[in-house]
């Protein structure tokens, strides 16, 4: 190694043996006055890490070491060195560095470098600065590959990976070369060759993937090593990217299929879809579908494929609900098998019946008349469209009398049917009686097995009167007890004897179209209420409940456990009812339909309730000390209420709440009743404004004696109370105007009309009145204050009815003056003027020659017409009976004592009147009745049991006293046949014109005041209370029509010749029609 050595002195320099050969330097020591350079090293010495690389550089510092400044700066420094800075003031830190460029490997560089300030004492100082550089060696060989990875790919999961390519060369790096040997990590690995020496190429295998994971990128190494020293080992990388295993693809993963109804068919728009791979591979398959409904084709097949899904049958599956089933798909190939295809069934909900309304109830107007026909309409609710048909069933024997114009049909879904059309036809019915059906409606389509469309029915009730029928008055004659409205406007009305009454209300004035309804009963009917236009209540004697569900068609009668007579019944809707009766009876029904009885503690007679609420209610009573009753909690306790005046209270009845009053839980309510203590009809005043406790009640002045029996209030400032005089029985009807009871006008527009008679019920619907009463007296109003008689133009006693040959125009005469006619068959009755006196007895000759006798001798002819006097016969004493054989030959019966000679028959010769002898008949004997045949053959019968024939006219009679009691009428139909009837029930036919006479079972002891036959074998007998008998075999059997309609005693009959259709007149103005004979 070569050393060179640079000096750097100073001022001087001594050098001192220690004694041992070496010389030790001395530095001389800084002045005290002068600046000094002093380092802080005196040799640095730098060593290369390698040939031709750079030592790290190092620092020294300069420093003053005496007095003052200096500046400094640098001499023979080498080029291969560097100081920074290179000169400047002390103090400072100087680095230096070594640049070996251009310096030779393996030697050694040194340099001594001269630091100089002229100010300085000791100037210049020297560093020497010594460079080792490492001599060249000769590295070992590197194993160099031309790549460092080598790529498979396989075609598929589970095959062969390929590479494009597979081989790599081993070189070395230059230096020298090497022997080498190969190893593989993983035995899917496999090359040649496997040793040898730099320069040569190994090839890799193609790799069996089998054992591989698909859809993965497996790597490995292969490692070349060498033995040579200093060789260091490397590794290439095998890379083997096998794809996944093949994926099943269907083009969707739902089938939607929809139902057009319930139980249908479902088909899609859209029902196929595809298989197919994902480009992975193909692949086998199969498919399986979980639900039996689900049906397709093909089943199995490669990728590629379309399934097809079958139409689906939804006849299992739930309607109103989608159905989900699938398709598994599974491949043995396929990496994500097994895959669903989900097939939905969308069934739309079953089709629904829904009939409006749920129940039909007809009328006829009269026995075995028909109705009108009624519409109803199906409904389908439901998301099917519905087909159904219809089925009659009947409760009775009687069948086939219910029709319908469409007895099947469809109804789309959502939507209603057009009207249907039910005809009932009475023709072949047994009348009196009320006849059900069941109209049972039954789904054809629209439902399923499991969503089954229910089937839904109609009740179809008919009621057939009985076949008499009134005509004056209507509607009825027997007394009304209670009128209401139905929610629909129809008016109803119960009476004595099972009577209920219906004006439907497209009825002009709620009294000429009033029809009979049977009730199956015949107890008296005390009140009736409906809660809608189909059900509705009616409570009568015995204990009587009546329930009708079909708008007051049919009634079914409830069990009430009670035998007390039922006052009044009160229904909130059809879950809450009471009723209330004699002997402190209440009764309660609920939703159960069953009555129970409340307790009450009472023997008193209740006479009315009605209830705010479920709990809360009135009651009044028969009791003049206690007869207004509370309850809050259903009558379990009963609070009475102070009276005031009244005394016995007869109806109630409360407002509504008014939500927009300013107190709107405000009750107010009326009472009306008896006359109080101060003999006026009692009208007790109720009110609250909170609804309940305390309660005000307060007397109104009702400016009337008579006894109030029902009140009905519309609004707070109008309101009815009805009643009548208990002495004079004249009816009375105040009307409350907001202020003060007032009594109302009645007959306004026709004063001739009968006076009000005692009323017993009101009501009042939109403006339109009904009240009504004894006698079956019915009274309108559209006013309220205006109220008409609309039961008929006479109350009083009708006593003789005879018609013209038309059976159109008719006439009834009776007592105070009253002849009645009509020209429509008695649709229509009117009252005729210009006639006075009681009338017995009445003959048709022709629509235009009518006669009619009284009891005071007076004979009336109209004609022309006109109604005129024609003779009063002179005497004293009666005509009761005038026969007309033509328009000149007519006779008129009775007693009639004139110039002490007495009468029973006159003759009319078409001119004038004259006495016809019969000097067989005892004169203290009456003729009550009259026939002739022609103007030849006539009979005539009387008191005391005589009967007298003539066949010459009149001119001469026979007489035959046949019993010893009253005959009051007789009829033939052939010179040799006839009857005659009177007094205890007598009936007795004659075969030889009169000449002996035969009994004839009558089964009635009540007497019998008319006779009359259409024919040889049909005839009709009337007598008191309403008796009307009829035979069809010429009197061999009498059988009595029951009911006819009244209980008024019955005294004339007329049936057109050889028909079925006929009058019966009677007491109190009762006018009866039947056109089938009156047979039931």
């Amino acid at each position: 190694m070569k050393k060179l050595t640079l000096l750097i002195f100073l001022i001087y320099l001594t050098g001192c043996n220690d004694g041992s050969g070496q010389k030790d330097w001395i530095f001389p020591s800084p002045t005290p006055f002068s600046p000094f350079i002093q380092l802080s090293a005196a040799e640095l010495a730098f060593t290369g890490v390698g040939c031709g690389s750079n030592p790290a550089g190092q620092t020294f510092e300069i420093t003053n070491a005496g007095k003052g400044t200096f500046t400094w700066s640098t001499s023979n420094v080498p080029s291969w060195l560097m100081l920074t800075p290179s000169g400047g003031t002390a103090p400072t830190t100087v680095t230096a560095q070594i640049d070996t460029t251009g310096l030779s490997c393996g030697e050694d560089y040194s340099q001594t470098v001269h630091f100089e300030a002229p100010d300085a004492g000791n100037t210049p100082v020297s560093l020497t600065v010594t460079v080792t550089i490492p001599a060249p060696t000769t590295p070992p060989p590197a194993i160099i590959t031309d790549t460092p990875k080598v790529t498979f790919t396989a075609s598929s999961c589970g095959g062969i990976a390929t590479s494009g390519s597979p081989s790599f060369t081993i070189t070395s790096d230059g230096n020298v070369g090497f022997n080498w040997n190969a190893t593989a990590s993983q035995p899917w690995i496999q090359f040649a060759p496997t040793n040898g020496t730099d320069g040569a190429t190994i090839t890799v295998a193609d790799i069996d993937t089998a054992t591989l994971p698909c859809g993965a990128t497996s790597s490995g190494t292969i490692t070349l090593s060498s033995t040579a020293t200093g060789v260091s080992p490397q590794s290439v990388t095998v890379e083997v990217v096998v794809p996944p295993r093949p994926a099943i693809i269907t083009d969707k993963l739902k089938v939607t299929f929809t139902a057009s109804s319930c139980g249908g068919v479902a088909t899609s728009g859209s029902p196929s879809f595809m298989i197919t791979s994902d480009g992975n591979g193909g692949f086998n398959w199969s498919g399986a579908g979980n639900a039996a409904w689900i049906q397709f084709a093909p089943t199995n097949g490669t990728d590629g494929a379309t399934v097809t899904v079958a139409n689906v049958d939804t006849a299992d599956l739930p309607c109103g609900a989608t159905s989900s089933g699938t398709i598994t798909l599974t491949s043995a190939e396929a990496g994500n098998s097994p895959q669903n295809v989900t097939v939905e069934v969308v069934v739309p909900s079953a089709a629904n019946i829904t009939p409006s309304p749920s129940a039909l109830g007809f009328f006829a107007t009269a026995c075995k008349g028909s109705p009108d026909p009624q519409p109803f309409t199906i409904q389908n609710n439901g998301g099917s469209s519905l087909g159904w048909s219809a089925a009659v069933t009947y409760a009775g024997a009687e069948t086939g009398w219910v029709s319908l114009d469409i007895t099947s049909g469809t109804v789309a879904a959502g939507a209603t049917s057009t009207d249907i059309t039910v005809t009932v036809d009475a023709s072949t019915l047994t009348c009196g009686q009320a006849r059900s059906a069941t109209l049972t409606l039954t789904a054809t389509s629209g439902g399923s097995t499991l969503s089954p469309v229910q089937s839904k029915t109609i009740e179809v009730g008919l009621s057939n009167p009985v076949a008499w029928k009134h005509q004056n008055p209507k509607p009825t004659s027997y007394p009304i007890n209670d009128v209401t409205f139905s929610e629909e406007g129809v008016a109803w009305a119960v009476a004595d004897s099972g009577t209920i009454l219906r004006s439907p209300p497209d009825s002009p004035d709620y009294g000429n179209n009033w029809i009979p309804v049977v009730s199956g009963t015949g107890e008296d009917l005390r009140a009736i209420r409906f809660v809608n236009s189909l059900e509705g209540w009616i409570v009568g004697d015995g204990g009587t409940i009546l329930h009708s569900s079909d708008g007051g068609a049919t009634w079914e009668a409830e069990s009430s456990s009670t035998t007390q007579p039922l006052q009044s019944v009160y229904f909130l809707d059809a879950s809450h009812g009471w009723a209330v009766g004699d002997a402190g009876t209440i009764l309660y029904r609920d939703g159960g339909g069953s009555w129970a009885p409340i307790a009450s503690g009472r023997t008193d007679q209740l006479t009315h309730v009605f209830m705010n609420d479920a709990t809360h209610g009135w009651i009044t009573t028969n009791n003049a000390n206690d007869s207004i009753l509370w309850t809050d909690d259903n009558w379990a306790g009963i609070i009475p209420q102070d009276r005031k005046s009244a005394r016995q209270l007869y109806s109630l009845f409360f407002l509504p709440k008014d939500p927009n009053s300013p107190f709107p839980d405000r009750l107010e309510g009326w009472a009306v009743g008896a006359p109080d203590v101060g003999g006026e009809g009692s009208i007790l005043h109720i009110y609250s404004d909170t609804g309940s406790e305390p309660w005000t009640t307060e007397m109104v002045a009702s400016g009337t004696p008579s006894t109030l029996l029902d009140v009905f209030m519309s609004t707070p400032s109008l309101g009815w109370a009805v009643g009548g005089d208990d002495n004079t029985g004249a009816g009375t009807i105040l009307q409350w105007n907001g202020a003060a009871w007032l009594p109302v006008t009645f007959n306004a527009g026709d004063p001739s009309l009968p006076s009000a008679k005692y009323f017993r019920g009101v009501a009042s619907n939109n403006g339109n009145g009904v009240a009504a009463g004894l006698s079956g007296m019915v009274f309108t109003s559209f006013n309220g204050t205006e109220w008409d008689n609309v039961s008929g133009p006479s109350m009083n006693h009708l006593k003789s009815v005879g018609f013209a040959l038309d059976g159109v125009n008719g006439w009834a005469v009776g007592d105070a003056g009253t002849v009645l006619t009509t020209s429509n068959g008695g649709t229509s009755w009117v009252k005729e003027s210009g006639v006075a006196g009681d009338f017995n007895g009445v003959s048709v000759v022709s629509a235009t020659d009518v006669w009619a006798v009284t009891n005071t001798r007076g004979v009336y002819h109209y004609s022309s017409g006109a109604w005129g006097l024609d003779t009063t016969l002179a005497g004293s004493g009666n005509l009761k009976g005038v026969y007309f054989a033509n328009a000149t030959n007519g006779w008129a019966v009775g007693r009639v004592t004139n110039a002490g000679t007495t009468r029973q028959v006159y003759y009319y010769n078409g001119a004038t009147w004259s006495p016809q002898a019969s000097a067989c008949i005892p004169a203290a004997a009456t003729m009550n009745g009259v026939y002739f045949l022609d103007a030849g053959s006539g009979w005539m019968v009387g008191t005391s049991g005589w009967t007298a024939r003539t066949t010459d006219g009149g001119a001469s009679w026979a007489c035959t006293q046949t019993v010893s009691t009253t005959w009051n009428g007789v009829y033939f139909v052939s010179a040799s046949t006839g009857w005659a009837v009177g007094s205890s029930g007598r009936i007795y036919k004659t075969t030889n014109g009169g000449v002996t006479w035969a009994a004839q079972a009558s089964s009635t002891t009540s007497t019998l005041f008319d006779v009359h036959f259409s024919d040889a074998n049909n005839g009709w007998v009337v007598g008191a209370a309403g008796m009307v008998l009829y035979t069809q075999n010429g009197g061999t059997n009498w059988t009595r029509q029951s009911p006819a309609g009244t209980n008024q005693n019955l005294n004339g009959v007329y049936f057109t010749p050889g028909g079925l259709e006929g009058w019966a007149v009677g007491n109190n103005g009762v006018l009866l029609h039947t056109d089938s004979g009156g047979v039931n």
